[in-house]
C-alpha cells in the first residue's frame, strides 16, 4: 500500500536496531501494517520449531492455502517458517490456550544478509552468461535486459537503443554505436551492441562488470 496522510497505522522494528540520537526518535521500520475495512488480524512475533509464539499465545496451523513468503517475495515452505520472526494474517482462531489459527498468509522477516543475496544474484548472473552469449573478435556479447533486471536496474526500449536506469544512475545504449551515454558523460566499449533477435540486446561482457555491478 502507498501511505497517505490520515491513514492508520502499526510499525514494527527490531529492539536491537540501531536508530538516530535525535528527538523525536526516528525508526526505519520493517513492518508497517495499515488498518483498513477489511476484516482480519495480524501477529508479528518470533515463532518457535512448533509454530507457537513467544509468550505461548498463538499457534500456527499451515495448509495448502496459507502463502508463504520470504521478505523478497519468493515462496518458502513450512518448514522454513521455525524460529523465524514472522508476519502473520488470519481471520480466526480458537479459544484454546494457546489459540490456534490457520493463517492465511506468512512473510518471513528474517532475511538473509546482504552478502548472501549478492552471491546469489552473482551465481544467477554467471548462469545466464553460460547459457546466452556469443563473441566477436574476442569479446564475450551478453544479454543486457535479462542481467540488468536481475541486477536491480529499470530496462527501457527507446527506438534502436536502450536506457537503463537504477537511482542516479543512467545508462543509454544504442545498437550499432560503441559509444553509449552514462548520466551526463559519454564512454566506449570495446564492440558496439546489437540485437540478435526481437527486443534483445546484446552487450559487451565488460559492461556489466564495469559499470552494472
Amino acid at each position: 500500500m502507498e501511505l497517505k496522510k490520515g491513514d492508520k497505522i502499526v510499525a514494527y522494528t527490531f529492539a536491537n536496531k540501531p536508530q538516530k540520537l535525535i528527538y523525536p526518535p526516528q525508526f526505519n521500520p520493517d513492518v508497517v501494517i495499515v488498518e483498513t475495512e477489511e476484516a482480519g488480524f495480524f501477529e508479528v512475533d518470533y515463532f518457535f520449531e512448533n509454530l507457537t509464539n513467544t509468550y505461548d499465545i498463538l499457534k500456527l496451523n499451515i495448509n495448502e492455502k496459507t502463502e508463504l513468503l520470504n521478505v523478497r517475495g519468493d515462496k518458502v515452505t513450512a518448514k522454513d517458517l521455525a524460529e523465524k520472526h514472522l508476519v502473520v494474517f488470519y481471520t480466526a482462531s480458537t479459544k484454546s490456550i494457546p489459540a490456534q489459527t490457520t493463517p492465511s498468509k506468512v512473510i518471513i522477516l528474517d532475511g538473509e544478509s546482504e552478502a548472501t543475496i549478492e552471491n546469489t544474484v552473482a551465481t544467477e548472473i554467471e548462469a545466464i552468461i553460460a547459457a546466452d552469449f556469443y563473441e566477436v573478435d574476442g569479446t564475450k556479447m551478453v544479454p543486457l535486459r535479462l542481467i540488468a533486471e536481475k541486477l536491480g536496474y529499470k530496462v527501457e526500449s527507446a527506438g534502436k537503443g536502450t536506457i537503463v536506469s537504477k537511482g542516479n544512475l543512467s545508462y543509454t545504449i544504442t545498437r550499432g554505436e560503441k559509444m553509449f551515454g552514462f548520466n551526463k558523460a559519454l564512454r566506449s566499449l570495446p564492440v558496439a551492441p546489437a540485437m540478435l533477435e526481437a527486443n534483445k540486446t546484446y552487450v559487451p561482457v565488460e559492461f556489466v562488470e564495469e559499470y552494472l555491478k
